[in-house]
C-alpha cells in the first residue's frame, strides 16, 4: 500500500478520534483502540483485494 494512502487514513482516524473525544462520545483509550482496529481491518481488506487482483504465479519447473 502506498505510504501516502496510509498517511491519509492515519490522519483521518486521528481527526475523527479527536472529534469524538472532544464531544465526549468516547474516551482517549477507546479512540486509540478504535483507530487500531480500523487500521488492522483496512490492512487485511487491502491485502485481500491486492491478492485477488493479481493472479497467482505457477511454480517453476524443476531443473533436469
Amino acid at each position: 500500500m502506498k505510504d501516502s494512502i496510509k498517511s491519509i487514513v492515519r490522519h483521518g482516524l486521528s481527526f475523527g478520534g479527536g472529534f469524538l473525544v472532544a464531544k465526549g462520545i468516547v474516551s482517549v483509550d477507546q479512540a486509540n483502540e478504535l483507530a487500531g482496529a480500523v487500521i488492522t481491518i483496512f490492512g487485511v481488506a487491502w491485502s485481500i483485494y491486492k491478492n485477488r487482483k493479481t493472479p497467482p504465479t505457477p511454480p517453476a519447473a524443476p531443473a533436469a
